[in-house]
């Protein structure tokens, strides 16, 4: 009975391959299977035609695998493909889609942004946060070059321009070797209240003598010619009033400076008021300085004071008081600046040393000399009315190296 069973299960299989009826073969099977069950033995023949029905299951499944190899009634591994009866045929909901798709109804549908590269960025723009931006620079024109630059290394660099003399090239500029290139440092001087014709000569000798002096001081004595001196004529946009910084007068005359100095004869100031610098916000300052003439037009000069005023516009701070925990690049060394209480209330050491912008004020006065030099005190201290050989500290050099370069 067993060997007869067996041989026509598989006659039947044979027979549904030959004829691609497996369907119809398979339910044959289980009726055969059952009729042949009805007329089984006690002997255990029964559990042997179960197996043999597995065994038929399992040959009827791999007969009807699909092209990839997935079993009929599975999802294949290549999403969203299933396999029905040796075809694969898209069933997006019930397998899922494939990575970077997402399930639009019952289709799968790639998803959209350059993470996907749908759509995918040129060579001039970057991905980020899955959407194409446009790279920075000039290589990408982001922003373009002027047409006096151009683009280096995806910077704009300014084009050195063909010159002879300075006029020829931008207010901060300088000719060198026939071409414009940037200034180290750019000085504007203006007469201001000396506007009169027996102070004209005065002013330019002390603007030569008070420049040769400043850059003999500092790492600009290396690179003198890289140093830009505009001299204004007391034109009348140039003439503002004391209160009024002479910055704002002259951007229209001369639109890029680092400094512009005013100079005042010293007898038409009232005492006490020889130098003040004043920051305008944008990175420039303007510096009344008093020009040491006397009643009968004699000059007096003094190489300090406008080397003081241009290193509080480095941001130097005044060596004539000591402070404490003030910040300033050159503070007060209180053992070696000769440093001693002000007890008199009078003194305009007294007051002037009583208050710190950086501490507020009601502070214990101490006046200093200053931080020692090789030839006295600093010039940002008492040094500054020093007349022979006056020279910034070591705190004061080192930090104004790191401003005034020559390269």
């Amino acid at each position: 009975m067993k060997l007869v069973k067996l041989k026509l299960i598989s006659m039947l299989i044979i027979l549904s391959v030959l004829f691609g009826c497996l369907d119809n073969v398979i339910s044959d099977i289980k009726h055969a299977s059952s009729y042949f069950e009805a007329n089984a033995s006690m002997n255990g023949s029964k559990q042997t035609m179960q197996g043999g029905m597995e065994n038929v299951s399992t040959i009827a499944q791999e007969l009807k695998k699909c092209a990839d190899g997935t079993l009929s009634g599975k999802c294949s591994e290549n999403r969203p493909y299933y396999c029905n009866n040796g075809s694969l045929i898209n069933k997006a909901p019930i397998c899922g889609c494939p990575e970077n798709y997402t399930l639009n109804e019952e289709e799968c549908a790639l998803k959209s942004g350059c993470v996907y590269e749908n759509p995918s960025c040129d060579e001039n723009h970057s991905c980020i946060n899955n959407e194409c931006i446009l790279k920075r620079g000039c290589s990408y024109s982001n922003p373009p070059c002027s047409q006096e630059e151009g683009c280096v290394n995806n910077s704009c660099i300014k084009l050195h321009r063909a010159c002879v003399g300075a006029s020829q090239c931008e207010s901060d500029e300088v000719c060198l070797d026939q071409k414009c290139s940037k200034a180290a440092l750019t000085l504007v001087f203006v007469p201001h209240a000396i506007y009169t014709p027996e102070y004209k000569e005065i002013f330019y000798e002390e603007i030569n003598a008070s420049v040769n002096d400043f850059i003999g001081l500092t790492p600009l004595k290396g690179c003198p010619e890289k140093v830009r001196v505009h001299i204004l004529d007391p034109a009348p946009q140039c003439l503002c009033s004391e209160s009024r910084d002479i910055g704002y007068c002259i951007d229209t005359v001369i639109s890029k400076w680092n400094v512009t100095v005013l100079y005042h004869p010293l007898n038409q100031w009232e005492e006490g008021k020889n130098c003040i610098s004043m920051y305008r916000g944008d990175g420039k300052t303007s510096i009344l300085l008093a020009l040491l003439v006397d009643s009968d037009g004699k000059w007096d000069h003094y190489p300090g004071p406008l080397a003081h005023e241009l290193g509080h516009s480095f941001g130097l701070d005044d060596e004539y008081c000591y402070w404490e925990n003030t910040g300033a690049p050159n503070p007060v060394d209180f053992n070696t600046s000769d440093c001693a209480e002000v007890t008199d209330p009078t003194s305009w050491f007294y007051s002037y040393c009583s208050y710190h912008s950086g501490l507020g004020d009601k502070l214990k006065p101490y006046q200093c000399m200053g931080n020692p030099t090789a030839t006295g005190n600093c010039i940002m201290g008492q040094g500054s009315w020093q007349r022979d050989n006056p020279m910034f500290c070591d705190k004061c050099t080192k930090h104004l190296a790191a401003i005034l370069k020559c390269e």
